[in-house]
């Protein structure tokens, strides 16, 4: 192996021969490191606390990917990209997982929710007793294991039901998960969790 102190630094090669391939190369402030690969007990599950922080950070990455397919929505994070310097992608991510925060939620009364086909359509529809005054609403699709499906706004159709369209409608006839999260006029987040069979 060359002199590590030299001009010509180490050979990847080399480096491999000595030490095998149990590493990661990084790169911080445009410089190479290389680490150890963490080591993960493959027999470990994820505690609930965990597989959910994952669950959420796949539906922000496929929220971000949809912010910067969509121009209008993009447009929403040009400025604060260019006065930061972060990229639309990271905003739209920090939004979600900001706009999703659990723990200042209230629960969500509502009277059902079902799924419905209309024509060639699935729809979740969020049934109410009382005309509820929510600015908005989002639904959450998972699996009963709780894996991501989609996740997406819903719309308002009546006074008293708010619609979803689901995207992958074959999950229909499959007991599956919906979470909601609707918006007041103060600003104030219900949510309400419910499996669908």
């Amino acid at each position: 192996m060359k002199n590590s102190n030299s001009d010509s630094g180490i050979s990847l090669k080399e480096w491999i021969d000595t030490h095998g391939t149990d590493f990661v190369v990084k790169i911080r402030g445009g410089k190479p490191y290389i680490s150890r690969k963490p080591h993960r007990d493959p027999n470990r599950k994820k505690s609930a606390a965990e597989q959910t922080q994952v669950d959420s950070f796949k539906l922000a990455v496929q929220y971000a990917k949809e912010v910067i397919a969509d121009p209008e929505k993009s447009a929403s994070f040009k400025a604060e990209s260019e006065k930061t310097g972060r990229s639309i992608y990271h905003l739209a991510i920090s939004d979600f997982v900001k706009k999703n925060k659990k723990g200042d939620a209230k629960k969500l009364h509502f009277e059902s929710i079902v799924a419905e086909k209309t024509g060639q359509h699935l729809f979740v529809k969020v049934n109410f007793e009382e005309p509820p005054q929510f600015k908005k609403m989002l639904v959450f699709l998972y699996e009963l294991d709780h894996t991501p499906v989609e996740q997406g706004a819903a719309e308002q159709a009546t006074i008293t039901s708010w619609w979803y369209l689901v995207k992958h409608s074959d999950i229909a006839g499959l007991p599956f998960r919906a979470r909601v999260s609707a918006t007041g006029a103060d600003d104030s987040v219900f949510e309400a969790e419910h499996v669908i069979v």
